[in-house]
């Protein structure tokens, strides 16, 4: 008869208040009883472990099927397989499973599963599995994918050059695609989304700066100048109230030009310059026009009407349309920037 071999045991000595005395002696003879059950957490965990590898190998096996194939989401499941074989250099939009067939997403889960605390990699599953991940990897052409950009530095200024624009402002949203310059790391256009009320009024200000009272075009192959009235900073304004046209120079770049040089023009109109009870509200870029004469930025201009609001919030909102600038604030602004005191009736 053979007699199995005594279990090793260990000696464990520990001192315990006598009041918690009893509730230690039946700690221990519960966690033994578990124990000898398998119910402790480290054992139901290591079974959940077991089915779960069984899971996630079936499910691998149907994955790389899919992505050996010509199926409408095998591109999605080969991006996938290829991420958890190199994450480096392949790296997959969790986002992209939600594209999935629900039991292509749970074998996706399942293999996740898996590849939580590998004993090998995913591909070593797989005779030659290092040669059919490659295979996978040229099918879809993810070897030849660029590497992702960094994204744009928040409160950085780029140059950048327009490369093309979707839909039609002022009717619809809009995305125009640009290009930045001057950055090696950023090969790919950046997309900027405006909604239809954004293009519209973007259209505006453009449209107003461009065109200009009384301006014109002129110019030369790869050459463009918009030329206006010019004005001096600060104007005497006369009984008729003269409208303002500063002219404001910036550069625009245009694709396979040279950098064209343009003068805008943004007119303050007469009635604008007004007593109240004469008065026409005046546009975004009319606003933008007189703070910008003044010498405020956003902030400071806040500052000087003394809003509740210190941020420069409220001048934004006046300029993009969402509210209306009282008379009150427009008349301060136009006197700081060198109209005189337009709320004066005439006698």
């Amino acid at each position: 008869m053979n007699i199995p071999p005594r279990p090793k045991t260990h000696r464990i000595t520990s001192d315990v208040p006598e009041h918690l005395l009893e509730a230690f002696r039946n700690t221990i003879t519960e966690s033994f009883a578990n124990a000898h059950g398998g119910q402790t957490p480290a054992q139901r965990a290591a079974e959940i472990r077991v089915g779960d590898r069984d899971r996630g190998l079936d499910s691998l096996l149907q994955l790389v099927d899919v992505a050996e194939g010509a199926t409408e989401q095998a591109e999605t499941v080969a991006e996938f397989l290829a991420g958890l074989y190199n994450g480096t250099d392949y790296r997959f939009d969790l986002t992209a499973l939600r594209a999935l067939d629900d039991d292509l997403f749970e074998h996706c889960l399942a293999v996740l599963r898996l590849d939580h605390r590998p004993t090998v990699e995913v591909h070593g599953y797989f005779p030659g599995g290092e040669q059919r991940w490659q295979q996978i990897i040229t099918r879809w052409n993810l070897d030849k994918r660029p590497a992702p950009e960094p994204a744009p530095v928040h409160g950085e200024r780029y140059q950048a050059r327009s490369v093309t624009n979707q839909e039609a402002p002022g009717y619809c949203d809009m995305t125009l695609a640009v290009a930045i310059d001057g950055d090696s790391a950023r090969q790919l256009p950046i997309e900027l989304h405006f909604s239809a009320g954004d293009s519209e009024r973007i259209a505006a200000i453009l449209s107003t700066c461009i065109a200009g009272r009384g301006g014109r075009v002129s110019g030369t192959k790869g050459h463009t100048r918009h030329e206006g009235r010019r004005a001096p900073a600060a104007v005497a304004l006369d009984s008729g109230r003269t409208p303002y046209a500063p002219v404001v120079e910036t550069n625009v770049r245009v694709p396979g030009e040279k950098h064209m040089a343009v003068d805008t023009t943004t007119t303050i109109r007469r009635e604008c310059l007004q007593p109240a009870i004469y008065w026409a509200k005046p546009t975004g870029a009319e606003i933008q026009e007189v703070v910008r004469l003044a010498g405020f930025t956003g902030r400071s201009a806040a500052e000087f009407l003394d809003l509740a609001d210190k941020s420069g919030r409220q001048i934004r909102r006046w300029i993009s349309g969402e509210n209306e600038i009282p008379y009150s604030a427009w008349a301060l602004l136009c006197h700081a920037a060198g109209f005189g005191h337009i709320w004066e009736t005439e006698k």
